[in-house]
């Protein structure tokens, strides 16, 4: 028994050592409290260190506390405090430290006063109802990103007798450097040629923002400058940008195209990551690198054009681009060889290189003719797998009213020139680029007395075209005939007025044209006879008809079989196609869905997903004419109420279940429990519910509505569904004592913090 009785004493008094230590230890300064602060005095000056966490409404930081001046406000001191609606500041504050009032979820306003000389980095984190701020005329210092992800920031100025900084467009701008630091969703950037960069952050999470116009005189974007700016669907850059950062546009996902101007020397790793409505992308010429995974995560991308003078090539899409087939190159292949590419993933290996620079020759053995033209002039899946087929065209051929052309009793010669694929598809040259023919002379002759020659292009409706080649634009070099021509069709030379022609009675003209020949022919449409009709050989029959009779949603044409006597038409009508266009939040989403009256139903796309609402197509039915059906977006949790204890005390090492409830959240939004920013528990739409383990020091938790992707939700009046619990713990020394004995014979006490 003496002997229990001494380990006691000497337990006694080695906690009553722990506690003299725990209150005499650290700094001289001693924490005293004023009503919700905490704070510390010295050297004069009163310094407030935190608030508690269950405060409410409106929050007065007094002018002294501790009979000292309020200098500063430390760091965090604010943070979490999510039930504050104002904090009410004094004129003698000339610091606010980093992350002052991060996470103060429901802050509404707070005034910064004339006396403030530095803003802390992220002083305003997450401050999602925060709508206005003034930066005073003293402030010379401000840190990085104070304002980012303040969701709701309509006004941001500076008074204009700041030295250092100022406003403009609702645009935090650095003088001496012309930096826009920060801009909120409802910023609108000056573009009358001050601002020469926008820095790192500046418009980070402007969910608001839809269209960009980057000022002319910009040379640099910096990182992350607008990433999570999900609803940018428009964007300029100027001429002259030279920079842009590390995921500068970042998850950026509305964006549909993307217009790099040539003067951008480097681009940062990630930059158009997530970028999921992009589907092409052309680097601009002056770029020698590209960074690692440039466009990862942009399941849309079908097509990406990479400069000639690139030198290297890191991982570009990481198994993110599933619809990526085409990588077009603005050099030779020889140039290509030269770049060095790092290890890629399955959608760079399978893509399609087309080379859209060099010049390459083709020719056709049998018959001489040939070809010349660059790389990619056919725009085909590999323009270095092309071949050249030319074929002599018939005599009597049907295409033509009478083919036999003689100069000096010689017959010309005709051709069909072909350029195929390994597939046998044949291709034209695109964009109207010219290609160089060469076609063997067919017989030996002054080439003064060659007048022309003639190119017949057939058209898709049937109709032939004729081109005429001018001595002028038709030359003749190493015995053939040399001309450039946009379309491949039927190749022949002729004489204008030189020659023998098979047709002397005809018009004195090429006769293969067919310009002179006519039909006369009885017209009967649906067995009735309308009478004679004379047309042209190259004329189509509807040319010499009346429109068939209306029929609504429909186009009406005649079907005909044509003999020397006998014009047999019928009217076939064939469904008009209408085309549905889906806007959400003015943004067309998806491709144009067609559409005929006798369409039954079409498939809507999926409705773009906006934070913090669900989103429904506005009803539409299926008509004559084109139709426009917009994206209805409503609050789904409008109705929703949270049930969260605010506050509770406790005794040291007790065990504790933290749990909230809600009403009205629908399915497929949570309930989640937080400790800072890391998630203890998340419970389903109407609980949540945690074993926060044995407390020995005052913690403060969040409880939150959030959806799928951890976004917090609001109520109908706007405001956040997210409430603090403030949880004491008696830390006396009989209550540490008396825990000690507790958990000595397994009797520490539960509570369950509640509603």
């Amino acid at each position: 028994m003496k002997a229990a009785r001494r380990t006691l004493s000497l337990l006694l008094a080695s906690l009553l050592l722990l506690g003299a230590v725990s209150l005499t230890g650290g700094s001289a300064a001693l924490a005293a409290t004023d009503g919700p602060l905490t704070y510390v005095v010295r050297n004069g000056s009163a310094t407030v260190t935190q608030c508690v966490y269950n405060a409410a409404g409106t929050v007065t930081v007094p002018a002294t506390l501790g009979g000292a001046p309020v200098a500063a406000l430390a760091e965090e001191a604010f943070r979490g405090c999510s039930d504050v609606k104002e904090v009410v500041l004094p004129e003698t504050l000339l610091t606010i430290g980093d992350r002052y009032f991060e996470f103060c979820f429901g802050l509404l306003r707070v005034d910064l006063p004339e006396s403030l000389l530095a803003l802390g980095t992220a002083a305003f984190h997450d401050c999602v109802a925060l709508q206005s701020i003034r930066i005073p005329a003293s402030t010379d210092r401000i840190g990085f990103c104070p304002f980012s992800e303040c969701t709701s920031l309509r006004s941001l100025t500076v008074d204009p007798a700041n030295p250092v900084y100022y406003s403009a467009g609702n645009c935090l701008i650095e003088r001496a450097s012309g930096t826009l630091l920060v801009g909120c969703s409802f910023s609108e950037i000056p573009q009358d040629g001050s601002i020469r960069a926008i820095a790192e952050s500046a418009f980070e999470y402007c969910r608001e923002i839809t269209a960009v116009t980057v000022p002319a005189g910009v040379e640099t974007l910096g990182d992350y400058a607008f990433a999570g700016c999900d609803a940018i669907t428009q964007l300029q850059l100027p001429d002259g940008l030279k920079q842009i950062g590390q995921f500068a546009f970042y998850n950026c996902s509305q964006l549909r195209a993307l217009d790099l101007p040539d003067s951008v020397e480097q681009i940062g790793a990630y930059a158009f990551c997530n970028c999921d409505r992009l589907t092409a992308l052309e680097l601009p010429e002056s770029l020698t690198e590209i960074s690692e995974y440039l466009l990862y995560l942009c399941p849309r991308l079908l097509r990406v054009t990479i400069p000639r003078g690139i030198r290297s090539i890191g991982r570009l899409f990481n198994d993110g681009c599933t619809l990526m087939t085409d990588i077009y190159y603005e050099g030779p292949p020889e140039d290509w060889a030269r770049v060095q590419v790092a290890q890629q993933d399955k959608e760079f290996n399978e893509a399609v290189i087309h080379f859209i620079g060099g010049v390459c020759e083709k020719a056709d053995a049998a018959s001489g003719v040939g070809l010349t033209f660059e790389y990619g002039t056919f725009g085909t899946p590999n323009d270095s797998t092309l071949t050249l087929r030319v074929e002599r065209v018939a005599e009597g051929d049907a295409r033509f009213s009478a083919y036999k052309v003689n100069v000096d009793g010689a017959q010309h010669a005709l051709y069909e020139i072909h350029m195929e694929d390994a597939e046998g598809r044949s291709y034209q040259p695109q964009d109207g680029r010219l290609v160089t023919v060469r076609i063997p002379m067919p017989f030996v002759i002054e080439p003064e007395s060659y007048g022309a020659m003639f190119i017949h292009h057939r058209k898709q409706d049937g109709t032939t075209e004729r081109i005429k080649y001018s001595t002028g634009a038709l030359r003749v070099e190493d015995a053939c005939f040399v001309f450039e021509v946009s379309s491949f069709s039927d190749f022949a030379v002729c004489s204008d007025d030189q020659g023998n022609h098979a047709d002397t009675d005809r018009d004195h003209i090429c006769d293969f044209c067919g310009d002179s020949l006519t039909y006369t022919t009885d017209l009967i449409v649906d067995g009735e006879n309308l009478g004679p009709v004379t047309y042209y050989y190259n004329d189509t029959v509807a040319s010499v008809l009346l429109d068939p009779p209306a029929r609504p949603g429909y186009t009406g044409a005649w079907v005909y079989t044509v003999t020397r006597d006998v014009l047999e038409i019928h009217p076939v009508y064939t469904p008009i196609v209408y085309y549905a266009t889906f806007l959400a939040e003015g943004a067309q989403v998806g491709e144009k869905l067609p559409f005929t009256v006798e369409t039954e139903a079409i498939t809507p796309p999926p409705v773009p997903e906006k934070p913090g609402y669900a989103g429904a197509w506005s009803d539409f039915t299926l008509g004559i004419g084109d139709l426009i059906v917009t994206a209805v977006y409503t609050n789904p949790t409008a109705d929703a109420k949270l049930f969260v204890k605010s506050s509770a005390t406790v005794d040291y090492r007790t065990k504790v279940t933290v749990t909230a409830y809600a009403q009205g959240v629908p399915a497929g939004f949570y309930l989640a429990l937080y400790e800072g920013a890391n998630v203890l528990a998340r419970g389903d739409n109407e609980t949540v519910s945690c074993d926060v383990g044995q407390l020995t020091a005052d913690k403060q938790y969040v409880v939150k509505v959030i959806d799928k992707n951890g976004l917090l939700q609001k109520d109908g009046t706007g405001t956040p569904l997210a409430k603090s619990v403030s949880v004491t713990v008696k830390t006396g020394f009989l209550q540490r004592l008396a825990a000690f004995f507790k958990g000595l014979f397994g009797l520490l006490p539960r509570v369950e913090i509640k509603p």
